[in-house]
């Protein structure tokens, strides 16, 4: 310590004791000493003979300890002995540790005052979504309120309809044609479809609310469900689709109401008939279950012995979160842009209430690619109904299924109008692309006067009859189950032998983005349902007509005289190309269909077909027009004479060539006049 003027101590060396010693050796016992720790103390310690000081618990900080002594004489010395001591303060007392303190304490605040203001907003913010969820449920209320209204004022005009209809079908003393007929048959079963679709949107609000009431009857359940099915067997004999009715025991009664439960069974029904392929197969179980079914709505215990109506289709199947969502309000399974159940979202809501009405459940089981099975148990029996709920007899209830569906004749088609025969008669071929039958019937009868009609009822069948035959016009509809309107429009459009095929769509969607769409990927024109006969005619016409103009536009001046260098399209790609290769070899007399085919990258029956849909003209009738129309422009041009000519247009002898000349021209290449 004697060679150093300053220390430093940590803060767990704060006591400690400071030795010193005088240096005058006179009688050193008679030395006296006196010190102060400036910094600690403000005065000095004259502690007499007494050779250290110890200090105890300094706080952290800067001392100086000073000491003086005085010899034997009593004399002290006046520049006193200084020590510098310095105490470290422990690390949580350190500069940074009070300000990381202080940090954290103003960061504590932050994050109080943050989430203090988040939470304010957040309930702001509830607030506001509850006000506009409000507003929202008010809004929807209003509205199916007034599609309620709506409907009801739908009513009185469709009975006019449905009505008068009925009776001149039945009428079999008008003697109407049998095109007449089948008109009028069209015409009622679409409007008994919308007269359902209008009763399904006045159920859906009575449930809403809660003012439907059950009026319970006792039905004979196999004959009631039969009747019921047979609505339906025609279609499913269109489609190719095998639907049965099933029964464990001869008799099966159940207690319900009479139209709930055949809106049940018509509702689900129509759907697997939706979405089962061609070729598939509906089945409708009915069995007495005694295996002890739980109903929570009966609010038993126990099991209970139950009705069970099993609906099973071969469709796509479902995914398992869509099993959960699908009778939920207005949710729709989106598939191959198709709604797979309920083409308003609300149908299942709907059997879900009525099953409920009458306490029993649903249930969905589904598997993809193998089909879905709707299960609907009813409980036996009557005692689940109050007094209110049921009737004496069947005459007090309302018009029962038997007498409310009048099934109109089925359509009846010419035997005679087969395809073949269709191809000799007329002129033109329009390809009808449409997933709904009757549509696709009707449009096929009006339009089978004037064109030949071919039939797909999907995209994938409709890129296939196209590659096959080749149609002068394509109608499509957009939403169709395997391949949309679109990807069957992109389809057409992107393949080079197909794409100079003029396409209509004619579709439901009228949303301006849906058109942007269509005419993007190459559609012609854009059509919405409902359409006007005679307008969707006159567009046809115009279609082919304008497509014609067009490309004898092209064709007329396929000399050379002008070039198509501004043209993108497939179309006008394949007509540019075509043209240059045979202006390039137009002097080779052995110029044939195979080379053209191979330059192309077109079969021999593909260039045929495309050459021919485009001018009108066979491959070698159409080579012969360029080579007649270059000879005449190199005569006008005087640049060579009729011989010169021949040869460097392709032509084995003048003579012949001649001949092709007169024949086409209407003169001989020797009255062509020279331009000057």
């Amino acid at each position: 310590i004697s060679e150093t003027d300053h220390i430093v101590l940590n803060h767990s060396q704060s006591v400690f004791t400071i030795d010193y010693a005088g240096i005058n050796f006179t009688r050193p016992e008679k030395n006296q000493y006196a010190y102060f720790l400036e910094g600690y103390e403000n005065k000095w310690n004259y502690v007499g003979h007494k050779r250290s000081a110890t200090y105890t618990n300094l706080n952290a900080g800067n001392y100086t300890f000073k000491l003086k002594s005085a010899n034997n004489d009593g004399v002290w010395n006046e520049n006193p002995l200084e020590f510098s001591i310095k105490v470290l303060p422990a690390w949580w007392k350190t500069k940074l540790a009070i300000f990381i303190y202080i940090s954290l304490f103003l960061f504590g605040i932050y994050l109080l005052n943050y989430f203090t203001q988040n939470r304010i907003k957040e309930r702001e913010l509830l607030n506001v979504e509850r006000f506009q969820r409000q507003q929202k449920d008010d809004l929807n209320k209003r509205k199916i309120q007034f599609f309620t209204n709506i409907s009801h004022e739908f009513r009185t005009p469709l009975t006019l309809i449905i009505n008068p209809l009925k009776d001149i079908i039945s009428d079999n003393e008008l003697n109407l044609p049998q095109n007449a007929r089948n008109k009028l048959s069209i015409i009622y079963k679409n409007t008994n479809r919308l007269y359902r679709l209008i009763n399904e949107l006045m159920d859906f609000r009575k449930l809403d609310l809660q003012k439907m009431k059950v009026r319970a009857e006792s039905i004979e359940l196999i004959e009631f469900t039969t009747e019921i099915i047979s609505y339906f067997k025609e279609e499913a004999s269109h489609k190719n689709i095998l639907l049965s009715v099933d029964a464990d025991t001869p008799d099966i009664s159940v207690w319900g109401d009479r139209n709930m439960l055949e809106k049940i069974i018509f509702n689900l029904v129509s759907n697997a008939l939706k979405v089962t392929p061609e070729g598939g197969a509906i089945n409708v179980d009915l069995s007495i279950n005694q295996k002890a079914l739980v109903l929570p709505l009966l609010n038993k215990k126990g099991g209970n012995d139950v009705i069970e109506i099993a609906i099973s289709d071969t469709g796509p199947g479902l995914k398992k979160d869509q099993v959960n969502k699908i009778f939920e309000r207005f949710y729709q399974v989106e598939r191959e842009n198709k709604t797979y159940f309920g083409g308003t979202g609300i149908g299942l809501e709907v059997v879900q209430g009525f099953v409920e009405l009458h306490k029993g459940k649903v249930e969905v089981e589904s598997e993809l690619k193998k089909g879905t099975t709707f299960k609907i148990y009813l409980p036996t029996g009557k005692a689940h109904f109050s007094k209110e709920d049921l009737i004496e007899s069947v005459e007090n209830t309302d018009i029962s299924f038997k007498k409310e569906v009048f099934r109109a004749p089925p359509l009846i088609t010419d035997k005679k109008d087969t395809f073949e025969e269709a191809l000799e008669s007329k002129g033109k071929t329009i390809l009808l692309v449409e997933d709904n039958n009757e549509l696709r019937e009707y449009l096929k009868a009006e339009l089978n006067k004037e064109y030949k009609v071919l039939e797909a009822s999907n995209g994938v069948q409709g890129v296939k009859i196209v590659r096959e035959r080749f149609p002068d016009l394509i109608i499509t509809d957009i939403i169709m189950p395997e391949m949309n309107g679109f990807d069957f429009c992109r389809a057409i459009k992107t393949d080079p032998s197909t794409s100079h095929i003029p396409i209509l769509m004619l579709t439901a969607k009228t949303s301006v983005e849906n058109r942007i769409e269509g005419l993007e990927i190459g559609a012609d024109a854009y059509m919405v349902k409902p359409f006007d006969l005679k307008l969707l005619k006159l567009r046809l016409s115009q279609l082919i007509k304008s497509r014609q103009m067009v490309f004898d536009k092209y064709f007329g001046e396929i000399s050379g005289a002008k070039d198509l260098t501004n043209t993108t399209s497939l179309d006008k790609e394949f007509i540019q190309k075509l043209l240059e290769y045979i202006n390039n070899r137009i002097s080779d007399s052995n110029l044939s269909v195979e080379d053209l085919s191979a330059e192309l990258n077109l079969s021999r029956s593909q260039l045929y077909r495309k050459v021919k849909a485009l001018t009108g003209q066979t491959v070698n009738e159409f080579i012969r027009r360029v080579r007649l129309e270059k000879a005449k422009q190199i005569i006008e041009n005087g640049s060579a004479n009729i011989s010169q000519t021949c040869y460097k247009v392709g032509f084995a002898t003048p003579s012949y060539f001649s001949k092709c000349f007169k024949a086409y021209f209407g003169m001989l290449p020797t009255e062509v006049k020279v331009k000057v």
